[in-house]
Parts: structure tokens; C-alpha cells; sequence
């Protein structure tokens, strides 16, 4: 969709704001009661927390990145639902969570909450140092819970709350949905509807030791890998976690997971965010592979049912900026409810799906006018099925192909030397495929007879399908060393009708009653009839039916 004109920012001034500008700071703020002290963090907001709106319906609750740009959330969103006629029915609050310095530079007072570097979006708890003393601290997960609670006290027709933040700030989004604490106890009385939404995120909190095997195979595989000891450590997994996680739980955090409604943006080419950080880059190489790893151990670690909850989409054309995620075609499907469609998100069936394990066989040697069957049967898929099998020639003099739709195909072999190549193309139920390739070499194996060449004309199958017996008969000059078998489509051998058959008339009939060899009935299905000379050989297709 279209940006406002007005929102629109140079990618250049954008990341100077972030990085070296201090944060806006609002004149508002929201109040906190501890041990009878009052603390307060400012917040970006379009209607107060604190008072009735009867006619709000969403509420956003959106958290910066590292270069504390709440002012900037609050304004993409608030265009956003201008944008769409929604801004009279959507509450829409920034909070923002300063660093000491920030507070410094600002001349705060005593009551304003700050906290070290990132930790804030972990839920840690708020500093208190010899500069800048408080009073009491809080968790910044305690915060978010209160914005909740507030929401939906004063809101009586609030009917869904979205929890949401970009960069570092998606990180806290996916944390406290995982351990956060404020959704069950209003849905105990309340029924509203929680949606996180997490974009352009650095790192994940996993709920296992397993790590991605290796990120450029795919589907991605998971297993304990060594190298990195703090892995597993809060914030990337679950060991050493802070009081507020600690109190919520390992087992509740990840059932909480589980059962969380979470949407991740990525942009299609958010490749940054490498670090030193072992924690971190075990997780992927860059924020983008980090999504889809993430993604896909989702479904690795809870099942396929946890799919029905989290939804994963990238965003074409998006950088690490915020700005694209809010006014990308998912924008008013993820915030707003609208044009749902316009949203496509990751299949996770496709992204988790084994490719179809491919066999041509082996290279075979073959005689000239032989017939020759090119067997694909031992082709599988690990993780559903075959739904199409195709043989198709690719080097050596064009040969004709039967049944080159079926596990089993066969040719007749040309009349003179040649390498001949085929090429076997499955495709499995979830659209992946994969292609094996296979070489006849075509040359003399035997002295041949000296006799001139056999003419076989097109033999009448008839009845063709049936279901008791069906007659071959056959015409030409075939007074030495014919032969008339039966195969089915793995090319084994069923029934030889005719075996160095000779005849000194002009017409040939051979019935055959649907027995093999063994004189047992054979089972309904595809077979192929050969009638074979020295020098040539010709495959009929016959059906069974019981």
C-alpha cells in the first residue's frame, strides 16, 4: 500500500536518528504504585490510559528498537489508521523505556523509570544507581502488564489488544508473549482477543537446547550443538532467567508459547544483525534466515498444531525499518483485521517438507531393437507421498517412451551404438521435486544370427482391458526365433506365451489366460506385452481387470 507523503523519511536520516539522536521524550506518562512510591515511564499515546473511551475497539501497544524511537511508532501507526478510517475506534500507545543517560540529558525526575542498555526488552528490572536513585524498580514486563489491565478496565468495548515492536523491541514481544502474565488473567473474565506481532527480529527465545544443524540445508533439522555455552541462557533459551520469567515458569512459558496467536514480519532483506554473540548467531546468520529457522522449529519442537496460531510472512521489498512492515500489504491485515488476503504467509508445510527421495537406478548396457525398462519403483518420500512420476529423454537418438507418466517406463533401443540418457522428475503431495538421471548404453552384446532383419507389424490385442483372456495375434514373416513374454511395470518377467516360437504361416495367435508363470492368477493392473526377434522388438500396453 501507499505511504502518506508526509511519514515518508530518507533511509539515510532515518538510521542517523537512530543512532545518534536521543530519543523524543512525551510529556505524558504512565504512573506505577510500589511499596507506596510512585514511579513513572513516559508513553506516546491518542487517548489517555488512565479515562474512558467508549468507542475503542483496538488497542496497539507498540515497543521501540534500541534507538528509542517510541515517537516514531506512534506516528506510523496513528497514519496507518488514519489511513484506513480506524484511527476513532483504535487506542494506540508507545511507551517508552529510557536509558540513564537519556534521563541525564533530559533532566528527568526522580520518578521516571530507566534501565541498563537492552535488558528492558528482556522484562528485567529498572535501575536504581547512585546518580540516579528511585525509590523501588519494576520489571518492564510488569509494565506491559499494567498497560493491559488499564486497557481493558477502561475500555469496556475493547475487543482486541495488539502487542507489537520492532528490532530489539520484537524481541520483548516475543518474551512476554511466552512468559508474560497479564493475557490469562484477563481472559478469566474477559473475552478479547491477544495478537503479538513481532517484525524484523534479532534473536528468539527457544525452548529447548536444540539449535539448527545447518541453515543451509533444507528443511531445517535441530540438534544439540556444541561451541556455545550460554546458549541456552535467558534471553536466547530458558536457563538463568530473570525474577519475572522465573516466577512464570519454564513449563508455563512454554505452554503459554504454544497457544500464543504470533505473527512474525520479516523483510526480505533484513540480511543484517551478525554479532559476536554466540547466543545470537547460533540461531542463523542474519535476521532473515533467523525467522524461517525459527519458524520451522515451532513445528519441530510443539507439532504442526502450533501453526494454527503462529503465522510467519516476508515482506518483499522491506529493509530493517519498521515503516515498511507497517505499510507493507500486511499492515492492515495484521493491525487492522482488512484485506486479510492481501497478507501471504509462509506455509510451514512447505518450508518443513522433505524433498522426494529419487531413484532412476542403475546405468544399464543394452542390445540394439532391445527392450529395456527404465525402473524409478524404488523412489519414496519421508514425509508423504508420490503424486507424479515423469521420464523424459535427454541425450542420444530419440527413442519412444512407454508409460513415461509411471514409476515404470520402458523403450525399444535404436538399431545401431548410442548413450542414450533419460531424466526421472517426481513430484511429492506438497509440490517439492527432485530428478535422478539414468544412461543406456546401446551397443552389440552378442554375435548376432546371420539373417536378415524381422519385420513384426502391429499385433491386435483384443479384448483390451479384460478380465478372463485376451488373444494376441500378429502378422509377418516370422519363420525363426520369436518370442512372447509378459512383464508387468517393474519389468519383471510375469508368463512367457512363446519361446523360440517358429511358424511358416502368415498368421499368429497366442491367448493368454492371465496366469504367470507359475500358473497362479496374476493381479489386476497395467502389464506389457513383448514380441521380440533378433532384431526386433515390439511392447504392447495391456490391461487386467478382475
Amino acid at each position: 500500500m501507499l505511504k502518506p507523503q508526509f511519514i515518508k523519511k530518507g533511509l539515510f536520516l532515518f538510521f542517523i536518528k537512530i543512532c545518534f539522536c536521543q530519543p523524543t521524550i512525551p510529556v505524558h506518562r504512565i504512573s506505577y504504585s510500589v511499596g507506596g512510591h510512585t514511579l513513572t515511564i513516559p508513553y506516546f499515546r491518542n487517548l489517555a490510559i488512565g479515562e474512558t473511551w467508549e468507542n475503542v475497539k483496538v488497542a496497539i501497544i507498540s515497543i521501540h528498537g534500541a534507538g528509542r524511537n517510541a515517537e516514531d511508532h506512534f506516528e506510523l501507526l496513528s497514519a496507518l489508521a488514519a489511513t484506513n478510517e480506524t484511527i476513532d475506534s483504535t487506542m494506540i500507545i508507545a511507551p517508552l523505556y529510557l536509558l540513564e543517560s537519556d534521563v541525564e540529558s533530559a533532566g528527568l525526575d526522580s520518578t521516571v523509570l530507566f534501565w541498563p542498555s537492552n535488558d528492558w526488552n528482556a522484562g528485567d528490572l529498572s535501575r536504581s544507581t547512585g546518580s540516579n536513585p528511585r525509590p523501588a524498580q519494576i520489571s518492564a514486563f510488569s509494565v506491559i502488564d499494567s498497560i493491559f489491565h488499564r486497557i481493558v478496565q477502561h475500555n469496556t468495548n475493547v475487543e482486541k489488544i495488539i502487542f507489537t515492536g520492532h528490532s530489539a523491541g520484537s524481541q520483548m514481544v516475543v518474551r512476554y508473549a511466552a512468559g508474560g502474565r497479564a493475557q490469562d488473567d484477563i481472559l478469566q473474565e474477559q473475552d478479547i482477543e491477544f495478537q503479538y506481532v513481532s517484525t524484523n527480529t534479532p534473536s528468539f527465545l527457544y525452548l529447548d537446547s536444540l539449535r539448527v544443524i545447518d541453515e543451509n540445508s533444507a528443511p531445517f533439522q535441530f540438534a544439540f550443538q556444541y561451541g556455545c555455552g550460554t546458549a541456552n541462557y535467558y534471553k536466547y533459551g530458558l536457563e538463568n532467567m530473570n525474577a519475572y520469567m522465573e516466577e512464570t515458569g519454564a513449563t508455563t512459558i512454554r505452554n503459554n508459547y504454544m497457544n500464543r496467536n504470533v505473527i512474525y514480519l520479516i523483510g526480505e532483506f533484513d540480511t543484517g544483525g551478525q554479532s559476536d554473540n554466540c547466543a545470537r548467531d547460533i540461531q542463523g546468520e542474519d535476521r532473515l534466515i533467523r525467522s524461517f529457522i525459527f519458524f520451522s522449529y515451532l513445528g519441530n519442537y510443539y507439532g504442526d498444531p502450533v501453526y494454527q496460531n503462529h503465522r510467519l510472512a516476508e515482506i518483499p521489498n522491506a529493509y530493517h525499518d519498521f515503516e515498511d512492515m507497517v505499510f507493507s500489504d500486511c499492515g492492515p491485515s495484521v493491525y487492522f483485521g482488512l484485506d486479510s488476503n492481501n497478507c501471504i504467509y509462509v506455509d510451514p508445510a512447505v518450508l518443513n517438507n522433505f524433498s522426494p527421495d529419487v531413484d532412476a537406478g542403475e546405468d544399464q548396457t543394452a542390445n540394439y531393437q532391445e527392450l529395456v525398462f527404465l525402473d524409478g519403483s524404488n523412489s519414496s518420500d519421508p514425509d508423504g507421498s508420490i503424486i507424479s512420476y515423469l521420464w523424459t529423454q535427454t541425450a542420444g537418438l530419440p527413442v519412444a517412451i512407454d508409460s513415461a507418466d509411471h514409476p515404470t517406463a520402458s523403450f525399444v533401443t535404436p538399431g545401431q551404438d548410442n548413450t542414450l540418457r533419460f531424466v526421472l522428475t517426481i513430484e511429492d503431495d506438497i509440490g517439492a521435486t527432485s530428478s535422478d538421471t539414468i544412461t543406456v548404453s546401446v551397443g552389440p552384446l552378442s554375435t548376432q544370427k546371420e539373417m536378415g532383419p524381422q519385420v513384426i507389424k502391429h499385433p491386435l490385442i483384443f479384448p483390451n482391458p479384460f478380465n478372463d483372456n485376451t488373444t494376441i495375434i500378429f502378422d509377418g514373416d516370422i519363420n525363426k526365433y520369436c518370442s512372447v513374454r509378459v512383464y508387468d511395470i517393474k519389468g519383471r518377467e510375469i508368463r512367457v506365451l512363446a519361446q523360440e516360437y517358429s511358424a511358416n504361416n502368415d498368421s499368429h495367435t497366442i491367448i493368454w489366460d492371465a496366469k504367470d508363470n507359475n500358473g497362479l492368477t496374476v493381479t489386476t493392473g497395467l502389464y506389457f506385452v513383448a514380441l521380440e526377434t533378433e532384431d526386433n522388438t515390439l511392447l504392447k500396453r495391456i490391461t487386467y481387470l478382475k
